[in-house]
């Protein structure tokens, strides 16, 4: 299995722990839960290239003082609904530059009527050459092509998505598909892979 280390960064309230949750289990956060010093969590993908896990470091804008593990991708977040997170982007930027060339910005809350930052406005990425998406972490809008976007720069233009792999210890929690025994070995659920659709993900709460 081929595992890389990624970052999350931007302003409070842009909704960082929303999409990495939105990925990991499915769930949107209604309430919000400031990030801790740093926050860690790893997303496991069936690709055409293989098993990937991809490890997510959730950052605050002090831990970027410290010294980092190699960083192999970046996720920029700012919130369309607050025009001072976008701002914050170029920031956000240089800061992140130092460890990887591989950053994907991100408009997050697309799906709220109320939208200050609007795409006409939007353009610090023509300036630096990296992909922009809109999207939504309550609506699943675009939620998952930050993450292709990422491995296909690591692994090549052709790389896609298979299927999300539940991982071990949650699947075993969970109510299985019919004709699936309980069992406690990672490689049977890897054969089976096929029966854990994405949207399986919802019966893990």
């Amino acid at each position: 299995m081929q595992t890389y280390n990624f970052l999350i960064v931007g302003d409070e309230c842009t909704g960082k722990t929303s999409l990495i949750r939105r990925m990991s289990d499915g769930t949107f956060i209604k309430t919000y839960q400031p990030t801790r010093s740093w926050d860690f969590t790893p997303l496991t993908f069936n690709t055409n290239n293989g098993l990937i896990t991809m490890n997510f470091f959730e950052q605050n804008e002090c831990l970027l003082n410290y010294q980092m593990p190699i960083i192999h991708g970046v996720i920029i977040l700012f919130d369309l609904t607050d025009k001072y997170s976008y701002r914050s982007v170029p920031t956000w930027y240089q800061r992140c530059k130092v460890y990887t060339n591989n950053i994907v910005l991100c408009g997050n809350k697309c799906d709220i009527p109320d939208r200050k930052v609007k795409a006409r406005n939007i353009h610090f990425h023509r300036k630096y050459n990296i992909n922009y998406f809109d999207v939504s972490a309550r609506s699943n809008y675009n939620f998952e092509k930050p993450y292709l976007v990422l491995l296909k720069n690591l692994l090549g233009e052709n790389t896609t998505f298979e299927e999300k792999i539940v991982e071990i210890e949650i699947a075993l929690c969970a109510e299985r598909p019919k004709g699936v025994p309980e069992v406690n070995t990672e490689n049977f659920f890897l054969e089976h892979a096929s029966q854990f659709k994405l949207h399986f993900l919802k019966n893990l709460r």
